[in-house]
C-alpha cells in the first residue's frame, strides 16, 4: 500500500498494513481543533485513498482497527475501508445495545477476516446496522 502525502502540521503517522493514521496539530490552536485522519486504499478516489476524519467521540473506529491489526498479516492485506467501517458499526451497535465493552478485550472470531465478517453479520442481524 502506498502512503498519503505528508500533511501540513502533521505530528504523528502510523503506517498499518491497510491504513495510514495521521495526527494534525497546528501550532497555537486548542487541542479541541486537532485532527486524527485515517487513510484507506481506494482506487475509486482520485488520491487513491479514502480519507476519514475521526470525531473525538469515535472510539469505535480505533477499537476496530486495533482488533483488525491483531489479524495475521495475510488476513490484513486487502482489507477495505468498507469492511473496517462495517466492523466499526457492528462494535458501535453492540455497545449501544448492551453497554458491554468486555467483548472487545480480544479480537472476535478466531482471528480471520472471514470470521470477523460473520461476527459483523450476526451483530447486524441481531441489532440492525
Amino acid at each position: 500500500m502506498g502512503a498519503p502525502e505528508k500533511q501540513p502540521n502533521e505530528t504523528y503517522r502510523k503506517q498499518g498494513n491497510y491504513y495510514t493514521c495521521i495526527d494534525i496539530r497546528p501550532p497555537d490552536v486548542p487541542s479541541s481543533e486537532w485532527k486524527r485522519l485515517y487513510f484507506f486504499p481506494d482506487s475509486t478516489q482520485e488520491s487513491g485513498f479514502y480519507q476519514y476524519e475521526k470525531p473525538d467521540y469515535d472510539w469505535y473506529i480505533e477499537t476496530a482497527i486495533e482488533k483488525l491489526d491483531k489479524l495475521p498479516i495475510n488476513e490484513q492485506v486487502g482489507l477495505t475501508w468498507e469492511f473496517v467501517f462495517d466492523f466499526r458499526q457492528a462494535i458501535r451497535q453492540r455497545f449501544q445495545r448492551t453497554h458491554d465493552t468486555k467483548p472487545y478485550d480480544h479480537p472476535p472470531c478466531r482471528n480471520t477476516r472471514s470470521a470477523v465478517g460473520k461476527w459483523i453479520e450476526r451483530v447486524f442481524e441481531k441489532y440492525g446496522d
